[in-house]
């Protein structure tokens, strides 16, 4: 079985205006810290634990916003975006309720 996991740690820096991003590999006994290849790959170096991880990328606001709409456009969703659909659903659903209690006709679809 395979006990390694990748890792991505996000955090911002001088005043919100940029973001660091840290990519790593880690499991019993293992931390490896990704650097980015000249061909854009990355590559993992094994470092020894409790050493300050530097950060794989920094990257402006602005471009995080970029690579973020860039993922949602191929499809790739945000942790929250399925809660979010839920819970609209759920009110849509309430609503439906409401409708049908206080008698006023289901909308058109």
């Amino acid at each position: 079985m395979n006990d390694v996991n990748a890792k991505v740690y996000v955090a911002a820096t001088d005043f919100g205006h940029a973001v660091q991003i840290a990519v790593t590999m880690e499991g019993p006994g293992i931390l490896a810290a990704a650097t980015v290849r000249s061909d854009g790959e990355l590559s993992f170096d094994s470092v020894p634990k409790f050493t300050r991880i530097t950060p794989t990328l920094v990257i402006t606001r602005e471009m995080a916003t970029q690579l973020l709409q860039g993922l949602l456009e191929l499809g790739i969703p945000t942790p929250t975006a399925g809660a979010i659909e839920g819970e609209l659903k759920a009110t849509k659903y309430h609503l439906e309720d409401l409708r049908r209690l206080i008698k006023i006709p289901k909308k058109p679809e």
